[in-house]
């Protein structure tokens, strides 16, 4: 007998189904093989000559191209809400695709996968973020130092001061005037793998301001609605990282310096590390603005 989960799925007659866990308008193409332990939420794409095997968990809206091959063997794999995977990919054990992830064609994906991301090649990188804001407008801060409005809800980049010499370059910040706050702790990011990520989280009070003091990195911002990806690879530009938008370093160089002003002291429970947790908390944010 044909479980409800099933007959209410498009399942093409040649696929090879030995789970009842899929979800309500998911569909499953042509010789797709699908084992016992493998779940698949609702409004899921499974393609043709897929193979998942092993704890696979597909979430509501993800997409897996044909002749993918998911084998989660020894540790589980995660397709988080709406990720896609191309074409001919193959994802490691123990993986989550973050939300509304890709994963290019023919992709090895060997790491997590940061939500937004598209990541290429063998094994997987980052190569860049889902969405880019529109051109930057220029604008100024309160302070009266230059700053570039980017689209993303409070984040802005900004032109530090820069005097140029025979004896070498000088650049400068000062708290509350090119940097808009009181700074109240420094980090140093370097010798970063190119392929690692950082950052991954969000804050709830605290303020930041970037600089990229030798090589260059990319960050992506995300306010909820709105992502955007930045490259700092100059030490006389910054960027203003304000309170709950999500932030992410990554594509280190080799030589990659990254400075972080903060406006407060290290307090672990200001972190928001779950990207679902961050889109709800953003949500009510906005909700409560007038």
């Amino acid at each position: 007998m044909v479980s409800p989960e099933l007959a209410a799925a498009r399942i093409h007659p040649t696929a090879s189904i030995d789970t009842p866990r899929i979800g309500r308008g998911s569909i499953v193409g042509a010789y797709a093989r699908i084992g016992p332990d493998v779940e698949i939420a609702e409004g899921a794409m499974i393609g043709d000559d897929v193979f998942l095997s092993g704890s696979v968990r597909v979430d509501n809206g993800a997409r897996i191209g044909p002749k993918c091959c998911i084998d989660a063997g020894t540790a589980p794999v995660v397709l988080c809400q709406d990720a896609v995977v191309g074409a001919h990919a193959t994802i490691w054990p123990g993986v989550t695709v973050g939300r509304s992830a890709h994963v290019e064609p023919g992709s090895v994906v060997t790491k997590n996968v940061p939500a937004m991301a598209i990541v290429a090649g063998n094994p997987a990188q980052i190569v860049r973020y889902c969405s880019a804001a529109a051109p930057p407008r220029r604008a100024r801060s309160s302070a009266g130092a230059a700053a570039i409005a980017t689209g993303i809800h409070g984040v802005t980049l900004h032109e530090l001061p820069l005097h140029e010499d025979l004896r070498g370059n000088l650049t400068f910040g000062e708290g509350r005037r090119q940097v808009p706050f009181a700074v109240q702790r420094y980090f140093l990011t370097f010798s970063v793998l190119s392929e690692e990520v950082r950052g991954e989280h969000a804050h709830r009070r605290l303020q930041q301001f970037l600089v990229c003091v030798h090589g260059r990195v990319h960050i992506a911002a995300d306010d909820g609605r709105t992502q955007a990806d930045f490259l700092l690879d100059r030490p006389n530009l910054g960027i203003y990282i304000p309170p709950m938008i999500w932030s992410v370093q990554y594509r280190f160089s080799a030589d990659a310096v990254l400075l972080g002003l903060c406006s407060d002291y290290y307090d672990p429970d200001d972190y928001v590390r779950d990207y679902a947790e961050f889109l709800e908390l953003a949500t009510r944010s906005e909700k409560r603005q007038p």
